[in-house]
């Protein structure tokens, strides 16, 4: 996490994952992994955003993508998804997000999702669940890195 000392103050990047929470994460990866909602941290095989920022690491696949808007063909399934998407999205658009998901993973892929919610959905079995707390000056945030396995089934 970039931090920058001013005097007596300290200023710290806050719109980015610490390194040591992106390696948590990565350690969790099976096989092949799409990103979706990828935003600065472009990390799968296939990276999708709605807006592209920084470049792929490896030189893997960034795809500029709205996903409730944009039929997305990737013409493969992935063994898993991650996605750390905005934490302030509807219920709505939580349940439409899940169905993207699950059309993107084999059958007993991994899902992994960085939120303060759990996916919640018939198309997925909750295995773990991580909480993350970032204390700082300000109240903490917390996040959960929720890890689900996808049944295949249909509704």
């Amino acid at each position: 996490m970039e931090e920058t000392q001013k005097g007596r103050y300290k200023f710290v990047k806050v719109r980015e994952c610490p390194k040591e929470i992106k390696e948590f994460i990565a350690s969790k990866f099976q096989g092949r992994v799409l990103n979706l909602c990828c935003g600065t941290w472009p990390c799968g095989h296939i990276n999708v955003d709605i807006k592209t920022s920084g470049s792929a690491l490896n030189g893997n696949k960034i795809i500029q993508a709205d996903i409730f808007k944009d039929k997305l063909e990737l013409g493969e399934k992935f063994d898993t998804v991650f996605s750390d998407p905005p934490w302030n999205w509807p219920y709505n658009i939580r349940a439409d997000f899940h169905n993207i998901v699950a059309h993107h993973l084999k059958q007993g892929g991994v899902f992994i999702l960085n939120a303060p919610w759990l996916p919640r959905s018939l198309f997925f079995d909750l295995k773990e669940v991580y909480a993350i707390y970032r204390f700082s000056g300000l109240p903490a945030n917390a996040s959960l890195i929720s890890i689900a396995e996808y049944t295949g089934r249909d509704l």
